[in-house]
């Protein structure tokens, strides 16, 4: 299994599996997704109290609010991201395995390359490469 750096946050401790099985994966269709919502702002005025919508949005995943952004700020889901990346390497002809690890505001996708290798002399299998892509809502 090919190694990474791992850190408290991100353990990556599953298997890679070839990526047309993680797309058609429950994992993959299951990736938490964010929502935009806007912002309210309190007025009161002649002592009559209402709520003026203000520019300001929220992000909210898995009911908490995650940030607040502004007017232009596009939300782009974790999966559209990952498959952005995905459509782009298959472009470039690569082949992949891939592993999603979904902590609901920030999401990994590593993947390792099957047709792309380092030649290495002192092991046989050579020296695997591969990519890891973050998405985040904060």
């Amino acid at each position: 299994m090919t190694k990474f750096t791992a850190n408290a946050y991100n353990p990556r401790n599953r298997e890679f599996i070839p990526m047309d099985d993680l797309l058609e994966s429950q994992e993959f269709d299951r990736l938490t997704n964010a929502t935009k919502i806007p912002l309210y702002q309190q007025k009161i005025e002649n002592d009559r109290v209402y709520y003026e919508q203000s520019k300001w949005n929220s992000i909210i995943c898995k009911d908490q609010e995650i940030n607040s952004v502004g007017p232009n700020y596009d939300l782009i889901q974790h999966q559209e991201a990952f498959i952005s990346v995905i459509n782009t390497l298959n472009k470039a002809g690569i082949k992949m395995k891939g592993r999603i690890n979904d902590f609901g505001k920030i999401a990994w996708l590593d993947m390792v390359f099957e047709n792309l290798k380092i030649e290495d002399p002192t092991n046989e299998k050579g020296i695997e490469l591969g990519y890891s892509v973050r998405s985040g809502y904060a």
